[in-house]
């Protein structure tokens, strides 16, 4: 089951990674994560998965915001770190404070 989030006033459906992935980052605004940390807290302290896992789900997550790499409206990518989200609930165009979401039916 996805989850349904609001963005400049249409429904996106989110796989539960990508979900998990966005709650992560509007929680801690302008924080940089590095790769292990965002595979522990998404994915879990036991996940098998490598750092470059991280990057395809952000890159996932970014196609499913219309979010560019090269002009970030909400992941900023921190060369050689990790990535952090830089919008603000005043203009990042997701319903309600940080990703609002309801489970989809």
């Amino acid at each position: 089951m996805g989850r349904r989030v609001e963005l400049d006033g249409s429904y996106l459906y989110l796989r539960r990674l990508e979900y998990d992935l966005l709650t992560t980052f509007v929680q801690y605004p302008n924080r940089v994560f590095d790769r292990d940390a965002l595979l522990s807290l998404v994915w879990g302290a036991d996940a098998f998965v490598g750092e470059r896992t991280v990057d395809a789900r952000v890159k996932d997550l970014r196609v499913r915001l219309r979010d560019q790499a090269s002009a970030p409206r909400f992941i900023e990518t921190a060369q050689g770190i990790g990535y952090r989200w830089i919008a603000t609930p005043d203009d990042e165009g997701l319903r309600g404070r940080g990703a609002s979401a309801d489970a989809a039916d």
